[in-house]
């Protein structure tokens, strides 16, 4: 199998916001009808944290109040003009303040709940599986839960 060179390989960091709330997880469609998590590439000189409160913000024009470093995420390798590129998510859990409204090229926001029927992208749906199964394995250990719900 031959794999690509890792210099070949375009690495695009990414500030990812997951908001949860009794409603279920924030989610926003893009303009070809996915779903995917708030969130964006990190500019010049920025930190995750900030690219994630910030795309949050434009996107959805919620204001976080506070944010916890969850994991980072690696999106599967694709090519781009001939070239592989892959997303590396430092995923946030983010408690915000405000209503919700898509901007920014959003089409539409909506709350996800386990089981539904929406068409996730690959890195929204492998996320969000890993935060809930995190969560669990927290509250069945019985130390401090996600500050949600």
């Amino acid at each position: 199998m031959n794999l690509p060179n890792a210099n070949q390989i375009h690495l695009r960091r990414r500030g990812t916001a997951i908001v949860e709330t009794k409603a279920g997880i924030l989610i926003v469609e893009e303009s070809n009808g996915v779903y995917s998590l708030p969130g964006g590439g990190v500019h010049q000189g920025e930190l995750t944290e900030a690219a994630a409160i910030r795309e949050l913000r434009e996107e959805t024009c919620l204001e976080a109040v506070s944010t916890q470093f969850l994991f980072d995420h690696w999106g599967r390798l694709h090519s781009v003009d001939d070239r592989q590129r892959q997303n590396q998510h430092a995923v946030f859990l983010i408690e915000a303040i405000g209503t919700p409204q898509p901007n920014d090229g959003i089409v539409s926001i909506r709350f996800y709940q386990p089981g539904d029927d929406v068409l996730l992208s690959q890195s929204a749906r492998k996320i969000i599986e890993k935060y809930l199964t995190l969560k669990q394995e927290k509250k069945a250990e019985g130390t401090r839960e996600y500050p949600i719900n």
